[in-house]
């Protein structure tokens, strides 16, 4: 056989065949693909409106930035902000300037000059709280401000209410403190009713961990445990050996009686008292400092 026969089939070079073959491959693969691709045919066109509504939202004109955020060609973008009106443009940015925290705002000295917040903080004030409670507070709503890049202003209750969720998740420490203080926000300043901020999810419940609420609660197991290495440590101190009694008794006493440790060790023995034939201690606890402490009767243990 002939060599040059070799490069020939058919009359036709064999080079030639062999592209025939792969063009029609792809165009076999092509129609095949077409047919299960979801969303056939170019994508709707850029409209004004979203360009503007983008920029708004990243705040940024640069093509390159927003291109990727709205999944457009860079020169697509460039092209449609020559359509757009400067004077709008900046309108949008002075808005956008209006809406966030100017950087002396971002600390709470800064932020408690907001007229926003003296006048939350006038409210408060009428309320007769306590100084740590209204502080906690305005704390609160400074700290959603800064993480929500927020102006108070524009602060909304499904932007809060998101907020909350994400902190209940992450099981960030004091979120009931936060959501007490956005629906003192809400109410407040823009006399929204408590049932809808609960629908939205700002609840005025307290955190199960605490409280009336809490769910854990010491075994008798433990409390043994706990009052053997007491004992242990007592009868190592020579100082407090001959106090042994008065140890038991006070874990005794804030055990059973659920009285917390600061109204226990405030409690005077000239407040004990006999009430129908049972030994009881009157200790000052909770409320309001300016309206004044509630009074509570606690058992006295061994009666």
């Amino acid at each position: 056989m002939c060599m040059c026969n070799l490069f020939l089939m058919n009359g036709k070079p064999l080079f030639l065949l062999k592209m025939v073959q792969y063009e029609l491959i792809r165009k076999t693969e092509r129609k095949v693909t077409s047919v299960y691709r979801k969303g056939r045919g170019r994508s709707k066109a850029l409209t004004e409106n979203q360009l503007i509504e983008a920029i708004e939202t990243y705040g940024t004109t640069s093509p390159y930035r927003l291109s990727k955020f709205l999944n457009v060609s860079h020169m697509t973008i460039y092209r449609k902000l020559k359509q757009i009106p400067k004077e709008k443009i900046l309108e949008i940015f002075k808005r956008i300037g209006e809406s966030e925290l100017k950087p002396y705002q971002m600390t709470f000295e800064g932020f408690m000059s907001i007229p926003e917040m003296r006048k939350f903080d006038d409210l408060l004030e009428r309320r007769i709280l306590s100084r740590k409670y209204k502080r906690r507070i305005l704390r609160s709503i400074w700290r959603i401000c800064i993480n929500l890049k927020k102006h108070p202003r524009n602060l909304t209750i499904e932007e809060c209410a998101n907020f909350i969720l994400k902190a209940k998740i992450k099981r960030i420490r004091g979120f009931s403190h936060l959501k007490h203080s956005i629906r003192s926000w809400f109410r407040l300043m823009h006399g929204v009713d408590s049932e809808i901020l609960t629908n939205k999810g700002i609840d005025g419940a307290c955190e199960y961990e605490i409280g009336l609420r809490a769910r854990d609660r010491l075994t008798r197991k433990q409390r043994h445990s706990f009052l053997k290495a007491l004992i242990e440590i007592v009868e190592d101190d020579s100082n407090e050996r001959e106090f042994m009694d008065i140890w038991i008794s006070l874990v005794y006493f804030l055990y059973y009686t659920a009285t917390r440790i600061i109204a226990t060790l405030n409690a005077h023995i000239e407040d004990i008292e006999k009430f129908h034939n049972k030994w009881v201690i009157t200790v000052i606890d909770k409320g309001r400092y300016k309206k004044g402490r509630k009074k509570w009767k606690k058992l006295i243990m061994g009666n």
